[in-house]
């Protein structure tokens, strides 16, 4: 016997089967509205969101009024943040939203990922998302591959948006502009053009904690100090991290100046910032603010840290110590060294710093005629086997010639620079040496004909 198929058609529901208009159940209607800026302008935008909402929900026979969610200067790249997003989806869940209406798929969220996983849950519950600008209800069949598409585009608008955003941030710092936060900045409030000023009734509290780091006393220390004395900090609160106090004596801020940049995001979606390690351009800005703290205090206060980082093991020390032959005279006193071994030892605490540049300011000037020649023989041999750069200044032209790579001649006050000459001798030479050598008397009449001219 054949197979035999009927169609049933759908059930015609009549008027009086169905109960008038007033009769039929409202749909749970709720609006969400965002704007990612507290400009003005923007503003604006959002108390017309909300108000055209409020109002076209309200006025609808169909739907009934389950409330207008809106964020105020939030991006949309993350839900993270947006605190009445999250409150509706919540209420979604809940039982109390069937249908959303918002403006655009921008205003909903600018992250396609987020934008579909939220879509997708809502139409499982069965509530429906209408994209008002795009025309896009979410239980439509086509819904979801239009939002798919769109939310894409919108999502890269988010990052063309906020390229040119960091591109116009990073132009103002180059020309040394910018606006810095000082909620949680002891010592300095801002102006209204965002310019750091001194905060008078702070200021004092800055000044001491370096005082007491210089005077020996560590962070944990000074912070048990202000505790016990109730010194308040940047909210009014006497509560201090020893964290806190160490990155406000390496804030270069309070000697006024101003390092730009010193972290940037990577992520424009999750917003994530990290430290500037030199992935990317910084800018750094002298004499920015005022300061309340010297350069020459900072600076000390710099190197007093860089010490106390330093671990106890002193083996790089004593293997100096015993490169340059004064490893039995450790334990001995500056009287009981000559003064070869008092240069030697003071060049070897130096290097102990590990320094990038070394500043010698006439290092030989204290010694006799045969010893100074010794001992450029000996420091001019440690700076080699050491690999650093330094910088000499001498009165004494044949010092300069034996010793330097680069001669520079400077005039009379104000000092500048008059010349350069590069002495060039083979490479095996000492500065002893090199006195005796037939380019020596060569370059010693150039240099002694230009210091006659404009020295």
């Amino acid at each position: 016997m054949a197979r035999s198929i009927t169609v049933i058609p759908a059930k015609q529901i009549s008027t009086a089967e169905s109960g008038t208009a007033q009769s039929v159940q409202k749909l749970k209607m709720a609006a969400y509205c965002r704007v990612s800026t507290d400009q003005e302008e923007q503003l604006l935008s959002y108390e017309n969101q909300v108000n055209y909402y409020t109002n076209y929900i309200s006025e609808n026979p169909l739907y009934e009024y389950a409330g207008t969610y809106a964020d105020e200067g939030i991006s949309g790249t993350n839900t993270k943040k947006r605190d009445e997003f999250n409150r509706m989806i919540a209420d979604c869940r809940a039982g109390k939203i069937d249908m959303i209406i918002t403006k655009s798929i921008s205003r909903f969220a600018r992250n396609t990922l987020d934008c579909l996983n939220y879509v997708r849950e809502l139409k499982d519950l069965g509530i429906g998302i209408i994209f008002e600008k795009e025309n896009i209800n979410t239980l439509d069949a086509k819904g979801e591959v239009l939002l798919t598409i769109l939310s894409s585009l919108a999502q890269d608008e988010s990052r063309s948006i906020s390229e040119n955003c960091t591109w116009g941030i990073r132009r103002r710092f180059e020309t040394g502009k910018h606006k810095m936060s000082t909620k949680r900045f002891l010592g300095y409030d801002t102006d209204e053009t965002g310019k750091l000023v001194i905060n008078r009734t702070q200021e004092p509290i800055v000044i001491r904690l370096y005082q007491e780091f210089l005077d020996g006393k560590t962070t944990d220390h000074i912070k048990r100090i202000f505790e016990r004395e109730g010194v308040k900090n940047w909210d009014g609160g006497t509560k201090w991290q020893s964290t806190t106090l160490m990155s406000m004596l390496e804030n270069e801020k309070y000697k006024g100046d101003a390092l730009l940049q010193k972290s940037y995001t990577v992520d424009f979606l999750t917003k994530k910032r990290t430290q500037n390690k030199g992935e990317i351009q910084m800018f750094y800005v002298e004499y920015d603010h005022d300061a309340i703290i010297s350069k020459r205090i900072w600076e000390c206060v710099q190197l007093e840290i860089k010490r106390r980082k330093k671990p106890d093991d002193t083996s790089y020390v004593d293997e100096l110590l015993k490169r340059y032959g004064l490893g039995e005279f450790k334990a001995s006193r500056p009287s009981e060294l000559s003064g070869g071994m008092r240069q030697r030892a003071a060049l070897i605490r130096t290097l102990a710093l590990e320094p990038e540049i070394l500043l010698l300011d006439e290092p030989f000037s204290a010694l006799d005629y045969q010893t100074r020649l010794t001992v450029c023989d000996d420091i001019y041999s440690i700076i080699k086997k050491e690999h650093k750069t330094a910088v000499l200044v001498t009165h004494d032209l044949s010092e300069a010639i034996s010793v330097g790579d680069t001669v520079y001649v400077l005039s009379r006050r104000p000092g500048r620079i008059a010349r350069s000459v590069s002495v060039d001798f083979p490479a095996d030479l000492t500065p002893l040496m090199r006195r005796n050598a037939p380019e020596f008397k060569d370059y010693f009449n150039i240099l002694w004909k230009e210091l006659n001219e404009n020295g």
